[in-house]
């Protein structure tokens, strides 16, 4: 190998197993192929992780019915991590070390992904994992490490742009930020789309994950004066914030932004209460694409909802990582974690909605990020039809440039020896 195509395009799960036009049969008698999912089941972010589990598993059992890769059957364990990092390192040391995982994915706080990034960067292990942290992939990043997650400024900054220039007159923002690095950085970059336009920033309080209660910051944001309140809040924390703030006729007096929604805490609110709300969202089953509505058909038939956006993610990771396995064409007793690394650099790919590709210089994936606003009940055709977009900005424009990252990634240690890559 002297030369690597850096823009393979998965056109479906069908063209990236059947590349022969033909399905194989796995070789049941091989060593399988271990895929990792690490996520807090327990904690205010529940939900969403067994949500990641589902889509894990869907796109696990699509790749086996269709033979598998490199005639290897793809076997799924999955870990709690209870949302804290020092469990996060424990528990990814032991899908390692005891349970042989070649590919990793999932998660939803950005401080256990920090930790467990670091972590898998001393393996042989290909981490595809989620983390809305820039400081995932900047200061911290990490060769073994790639995400198809948005990133804090693609969130934030996509959220508060197009609200804005559709709502230029409502400049005066309040915050509600949760208290943890992605939460930080998406304030930082939702005040610099508010500034950008001549708004103002009038107030922001911290809150701690798991808020018992979001009264006293709710109420401080209707009597600031502010004409939007954003709640940089996720999980049950979000509903319980959007909760409250019906409760407390917020909507009567300012508008509700969430820098990015959660769907799974979104349909539990229900259309009474998310009528009206503004959120962020990388993905959702109405975005205009017809892979998008299929691959949410296939949740609900299968689990009896649609799929979250950072579940799209989790489904598309796994389809990705292990196209890249396939790629490289070792079988799991000869893994090269570099190697399908090194593949994924550039590549782009089309699963859950329209074209991304995955950043050589930093991991993160360039994607286009979306902003609607939740129906009423009139409005809805179902219970999952709970919004409408009203705005899309275009990957490359929510991109840091590359210098900007401070991302510096470690050396293909063992492509130099083998002669296949040089920087």
């Amino acid at each position: 190998m002297k030369m690597k195509n850096v823009s393979v395009l998965v056109l479906s799960l069908a063209v990236m197993m059947c590349v022969t036009g033909m399905a194989f049969k796995a070789d049941a008698a091989g060593k399988p192929w271990i895929l990792g999912v690490l996520v807090p089941l327990t904690g205010p972010y529940a939900d969403e992780a067994k949500d990641q589990v589902y889509s894990a598993t869907l796109a696990a059992d699509e790749i086996n019915a269709t033979g598998g890769i490199l005639g290897r059957e793809i076997k799924m364990v999955v870990e709690d991590n209870r949302m804290k990092p020092s469990i996060t390192v424990k528990k990814t040391r032991k899908l390692i070390e005891e349970d042989g995982v070649h590919v990793l994915v999932g998660g939803v706080s950005s401080s256990c992904a920090l930790s467990r990034n670091a972590e898998v960067q001393k393996y042989n292990v290909l981490n595809v994992g989620m983390a809305g942290s820039n400081d995932a992939t900047g200061k911290h990043c990490h060769r073994h490490f790639i995400t198809l997650n948005a990133s804090a400024t693609q969130m934030a900054y996509g959220a508060a742009s197009v609200f804005l220039d559709k709502f230029p007159n409502l400049n005066k923002w309040f915050f509600i930020t949760a208290d943890y690095t992605w939460g930080h950085t998406c304030y930082e970059y939702a005040s610099k789309a508010v500034e950008k336009r001549g708004g103002t920033v009038v107030g922001n309080i911290l809150s701690p994950l798991g808020c018992p209660d979001f009264t006293p910051y709710l109420t401080k944001a209707m009597q600031s004066g502010a004409d939007v309140v954003d709640g940089i809040v996720y999980g049950a924390d979000q509903q319980k914030l959007l909760t409250q703030a019906y409760e407390l006729g917020v909507k009567k007096k300012m508008k509700i932004v969430m820098s990015v929604g959660c769907q799974t805490a979104n349909y539990a609110c229900g259309p009474t209460i998310m009528e009206g709300v503004y959120v962020g969202l990388p993905w959702d089953w109405s975005v205009p694409y017809p892979n998008a509505r299929a691959y949410a058909e296939k949740c609900l038939k299968r689990f009896g909802r649609p799929p979250a956006w950072s579940s799209s993610h989790v489904y598309a990771s796994v389809i990705v990582g292990f196209d890249a396995v396939r790629r490289a064409g070792k079988p799991p007793e000869d893994f090269n974690a570099e190697l399908c690394m090194w593949l994924l650099e550039g590549h782009r790919y089309k699963i859950t909605k329209g074209w991304e590709e995955l950043r050589a210089c930093d991991h993160r994936a360039i994607q286009d990020y979306f902003v609607a606003v939740g129906k009423n009940e009139k409005q809805m055709k179902n219970k999952w039809d709970m919004f409408e977009i009203i705005g899309t900005l275009n990957g490359p424009d929510l991109m840091r440039k590359c210098e900007e990252t401070g991302c510096t990634l470690e050396p293909f240690t063992q492509l130099e020896k083998e002669g296949i890559w040089n920087q």
